[in-house]
């Protein structure tokens, strides 16, 4: 279900703002990080599939490397991919959406669809790790 801008603010305004000292969960700006989680009907195994998995490994990197990103994962369902991506905050989330980078890989991964994208950004607000 997608958040509409509305709800996304309303939810924003709950979350208490901590400095970066007290706890790990916070991005390199202090506050908590977003995560970015974008469904791709794109199924795996197929050709469009393996057309996608190279097109991420061939841009990762190019991700990864943009301000504000600090983790980039690729998930495969049944039927489709997941992206999550980690970022210290909307704006460097939405710099992203508006650079080279994005403009040459999401043309590139849209021709692979076989239905509608749904793309979610959350807010982190628990990170356990072993």
């Amino acid at each position: 279900m997608y958040c509409s801008g509305k709800e996304r603010r309303r939810t924003r305004k709950r979350i208490k703002r901590t400095p970066r000292y007290e706890s790990a969960r916070l991005g390199q700006n202090g506050f908590y990080m977003i995560v970015r989680i974008v469904q791709l009907p794109i199924e795996p195994g197929s050709l469009k599939g393996e057309k996608f998995e190279a097109l991420f490994q061939e841009y990762k990197s190019a991700i990864l490397d943009t301000t504000g990103c600090q983790r980039v994962q690729l998930l495969a369902a049944d039927i489709c991919y997941f992206t999550y991506s980690w970022w210290d905050s909307e704006t460097d989330l939405n710099a992203y959406r508006d650079s080279a980078t994005f403009g040459v890989v999401w043309p590139k991964t849209k021709a692979l669809f076989s239905g509608k994208p749904q793309a979610w950004t959350c807010n982190s607000l628990e990170h356990m790790t072993k």
